[in-house]
């Protein structure tokens, strides 16, 4: 007989953003978190439970109320949280002490403008975040988001995770 293995799991709060929709709901993660998550290659979607659907130009009109969503991971650009911890563990295990340094971004997909920090070990490098490693998602930290068709629909919390294939610019690097 086989121990039975446990796993932790919690749940965390997020606002999934698509091209037009605001999906808020709950998803069921475990060690690695959302980030985790979002960037496992074996799976191509997201489930989600208790989620409201809006427009993101209207967040306060509700269009629909689903107990179960699966979320495409291909077709999520981004996916904000109030508590930075909410995201889940960002980076990889560094050796010895390595500074972190911050840099102020404005990222831009084809439907939103993303205003935040993000942390790197080194010098500003927007390639290592857009190109190196195999993570779908990358951090953004102490964000605004906004709808590029109606800016002043913002959107703010302590960590956003972005979908690297629809960034169309990287502006920035000023220390932050």
């Amino acid at each position: 007989m086989t121990p039975e293995r446990t796993r932790v799991l919690r749940h965390v709060t997020g606002d999934f953003f698509t091209g037009a929709y605001r999906m808020t709901g709950r998803m069921n993660v475990g060690a690695a978190g959302a980030i985790g998550i979002l960037n496992d290659i074996t799976r191509s979607g997201a489930a989600c439970e208790d989620v409201y659907i809006s427009y993101v130009v209207t967040p306060a009109s509700i269009l629909a109320h689903y107990n179960n969503v699966r979320i495409a991971k291909n077709g999520l650009e981004a996916l904000l949280f109030t508590k930075r911890e909410d995201m889940g563990p960002p980076g990889v295990a560094r050796a010895g002490y390595s500074k972190i340094a911050h840099y102020k971004v404005m990222i831009t997909t084809d439907a939103f403008e993303v205003y935040g920090i993000i942390e790197m070990t080194g010098k500003y490098d927007p390639d290592t975040m857009l190109h190196e490693g195999a993570a779908r998602f990358f951090p953004v930290y102490n964000v605004t988001i906004n709808a590029c068709v109606k800016p002043d629909a913002k959107y703010s919390g302590e960590a956003l995770l972005v979908n690297r294939s629809k960034v169309s610019a990287f502006c920035g690097g000023e220390n932050g």
